[in-house]
């Protein structure tokens, strides 16, 4: 029922600022309404069953936080457009974002640069078959394929044109991912590539799609092998954190920041290794300079979001990055996540911000390994505080003499 209204409520303001229908009191009306859900997202969150308690908060979490974050893209198109409607005329989707947007820190990169990673022409039907879609994207979809001359199983993203060169969602809605410049950074780390990264075969298009033609990873996310078993024991879950580090480490020393790290973005191919996926937000990074605020459009999931990027301060990509990695390792160990939000009003936050990973536990009566929790410790904490990757790869739980996954590989 949540789902369905806020769906509704979407569509409609979607719509009526798009089309310039949308006047001042209008606009007042659907922010009280955007604020009422936004509140009942808040209530339901905290709300506890008496069912399984860590399939529950999974799955349910997962869909709040799409829907928070679906709340904030909304409420930044309702706070642009009176600002916008003094100098554009009305009903144009690209004059809902002005030059000093935060939309700017994710910009598409320039025409020299696409020119140089744009797709080769070519007839990818010809080439590829498309057997069937396994999810759709914000700017198109996932297809399992075959490459017809090797018959070689393939993941190829689609994404419209339209769509990429207006920096919206198929339903018009403004959005940082950025498949060409995904495809710029996925050729980088191409070079020589890492058996825990997933590898660009080539980039095709026609005359809709842009097409990344990509590594298959037959096991899928992460995500589902934890909704399924709830936890992993302490060797799963230190082999595959140990798998992400060391993929973390190639992309950091390409300069690349992931800034989307998540359970979903880990895939898992035929002998149970991991596949990290997904870069539509990862961006070049500065070592010195950080990237600038994001106050109101923010880079990746709520649920494994740094808190300085969630707070809209200054941010280092490869620190934000071992947040992330930390808060999956936290629901790798335990199957639920560690919080709802990433403030110190979140009373569970405030507990691991401040070292008390051990009490949160002992409230939920669960336990781990000292070695474990210290990592955990520091992962989850200030980033001025946060462990680096090279104190992670030498952090002694990760460093035990028998660390094997606990999944049989497919024979």
């Amino acid at each position: 029922m949540l789902v369905r209204r806020w769906n509704e409520l979407r569509e409609r303001c979607t719509s009526e600022i798009v089309s310039g229908r949308a006047d001042r009191h209008m606009l007042r009306g659907l922010q009280v309404k955007l604020d009422a859900l936004d509140r009942e997202i808040a209530s339901y969150q905290r709300q506890e069953g008496p069912v399984d308690p860590y399939w529950v908060e999974m799955r349910t979490n997962k869909v709040l936080c799409d829907l928070r974050e679906a709340v904030e893209n909304a409420r930044f198109l309702l706070e642009s457009v009176p600002a916008a409607a003094d100098a554009a005329e009305p009903g144009s989707a690209s004059d809902l974002v002005d030059d000093d947007s935060p939309f700017i820190l994710f910009e598409s990169p320039n025409d020299d640069e696409v020119k140089a990673t744009t797709p080769t022409a070519a007839d990818p039907g010809q080439r590829y078959k498309c057997v069937r879609t396994v999810r759709s994207t914000l700017q198109g979809k996932l297809v399992f394929g075959i490459d017809r001359s090797t018959g070689d199983h393939v993941a190829l993203k689609l994404s419209a044109k339209s769509a990429v060169l207006r920096q919206e969602s198929l339903k018009g809605d403004k959005v940082l991912e950025d498949p060409i410049n995904e495809m710029h950074l996925l050729e980088q780390l191409g070079d020589p590539g890492h058996p825990h990264v997933v590898r660009l075969i080539e980039s095709l298009e026609d005359d809709e799609h842009y097409w990344m033609v990509l590594e298959f990873a037959s096991r899928g996310e992460l995500f589902d092998v934890i909704s399924e078993s709830g936890r992993l024991d302490e060797n799963t879950a230190a082999k595959y954190f140990l798998q992400l580090a060391k993929a973390l480490e190639y992309i950091h020393s390409h300069n690349v920041c992931h800034l989307d790290l998540s359970l979903e973005n880990i895939l898992l191919d035929d002998h149970g290794d991991l596949k990290l996926t997904d870069f539509g937000l990862a961006r070049s990074f500065d070592a010195v300079r950080p990237f600038p605020p994001c106050p109101v459009t923010k880079p990746g999931k709520i649920g494994y979001m740094s808190p300085e990027i969630f707070a809209g301060q200054a941010f280092y990509g490869p620190q934000a990055d071992i947040y992330s990695a930390g808060v999956i390792l936290f629901v790798m160990l335990f199957g639920c996540p560690p919080y709802e939000l990433p403030t110190l009003a979140d009373r569970r936050f405030r507990l691991l911000y401040c070292g008390e990973i051990r009490e949160l536990l002992r409230k939920w009566q669960m336990s781990s390994s000292p070695l474990a929790l210290d990592l955990l410790s520091g992962l989850l904490c200030a980033a001025e505080d946060r462990l680096t990757l090279r104190d992670v790869l030498q952090h002694p739980w990760l460093s035990q003499d028998s660390i094997t996954p606990c999944i049989t590989p497919v024979p």
